[in-house]
């Protein structure tokens, strides 16, 4: 909590956004589809790939929507993950 409330967080995403405004890298542990959310470039379906999930258990969340066969399906499955009753 002590680097929250001394703004750390607060100025490390400041050097970030710096970086990307001039051109430089962004933070290495983003996937690219984010990255390239951020710089406002375009984000193909191709980079939104549920393998590039890395946890283990909102990788099989997202799965369950990514294979949902039509609408039905998909209202079934978000409802089966969500946290909201």
């Amino acid at each position: 909590m002590k680097l929250l409330t001394d703004g750390t967080y607060r100025t490390a995403g400041r050097l970030v956004a710096l970086s990307l405004t001039q051109g430089g890298p962004g933070l290495h542990c983003t996937a690219e589809a984010v990255y390239r959310y951020w710089c406002g470039l375009p984000v193909t379906d191709d980079l939104l790939d549920v393998d590039m999930i890395a946890d283990v258990d909102m990788k099989a969340k997202f799965q369950l929507v990514a294979e949902a066969a039509n609408d039905a399906a998909f209202h079934v499955a978000v409802n089966d993950i969500s946290d909201i009753p």
